[in-house]
């Protein structure tokens, strides 16, 4: 009795180390992002979970006179900026001259994002540099973001 269950057990254990060598060797190849995630800040893991940072090399939103592009790792379409909508570098801009009142992000994701704008003041661009239909209501206007603003990838 003893012996026969000790080789149903042996051949147990070697058939399962066969078939997770198999299914190892059959699995689809993943692509590699370990290097773009390197370093001190390779993976944050604060208490909240990790953050492992993938897809650092992606720029955001393409430009409205460009094509759209596709994101990495999961090889999302991003659709380009709509046109007259506001380039992400200067809503920074916007954002350390304190123009900016509020920002409205669209269900789902927040790919589609828009930003109440203090028409007047700082360095930036007035609302009219940017969409010349945009309506200045009470001194603010309302902007799409646009080439640059970070899309769920």
């Amino acid at each position: 009795g003893l012996c026969a269950t000790m080789l149903v057990g042996r051949a147990a254990f070697v058939h399962s180390l066969l078939a997770a060598a198999t299914i190892t060797i059959l699995q689809p190849k993943r692509p590699a992002v370990a290097l773009e995630n390197q370093g001190p800040l390779g993976a944050t893991c604060v208490g909240f979970g990790c953050n492992d940072y993938r897809g650092q090399s992606f720029d955001g939103m393409p430009a409205a006179d460009e094509a759209p592009a596709v994101a990495p790792i999961t090889n999302r379409p991003i659709p380009s900026a709509a046109p007259g909508s506001m380039p992400y570098s200067d809503f920074l801009q916007a954002v350390k001259d304190k123009r900016v009142l509020g920002v409205d992000l669209i269900a789902p994701n927040g790919d589609e994002a828009y930003a109440l704008i203090v028409d007047e003041g700082g360095t930036g661009k007035h609302c009219s540099e940017y969409d010349a239909n945009a309506k200045v209501v009470d001194g603010a206007c309302r902007l799409r973001m646009g080439t640059g603003w970070p899309v769920e990838a």
